[in-house]
């Protein structure tokens, strides 16, 4: 059967890739226990360049803040077609940061 996918053009669609399960270094329980942190986080290499591209969606990456800044308008610009922006993350820097920024939050 041939597969119709029907998108909206003012669909955008915002992937955080940090390579699966960083949520688990985020949340208090699973971070705290070290040698169970494989059996949290599920790393994955998933394209998400060649998952948007075979639905015909454009397709956007940014690793960095100029990155990002310069591809923000063209992206979110309502005249364009259905978009995917796949943000790259380190999982670890990931969640240094956040909770640094909790520390700050919470005072």
């Amino acid at each position: 059967f041939p597969v119709t996918i029907m998108v909206l053009n003012n669909l955008r669609i915002i992937v955080f890739n940090n390579n699966g399960g960083g949520i688990f270094k985020l949340i208090d329980g699973p971070d705290s226990f070290k040698p169970a942190q494989p059996y949290f986080t599920t790393p994955m290499k998933v394209n998400v360049k060649g998952l948007a591209t075979s639905f015909g969606l454009r397709y956007y990456q940014a690793n960095d803040l100029k990155k990002l800044n310069a591809i923000l308008n063209q992206f979110l610009d309502p005249m364009n077609t259905c978009a995917v922006l796949e943000l790259n993350f380190d999982m670890d820097a990931n969640a240094k940061a956040f909770k640094k920024l909790m520390k700050k939050t919470s005072k």
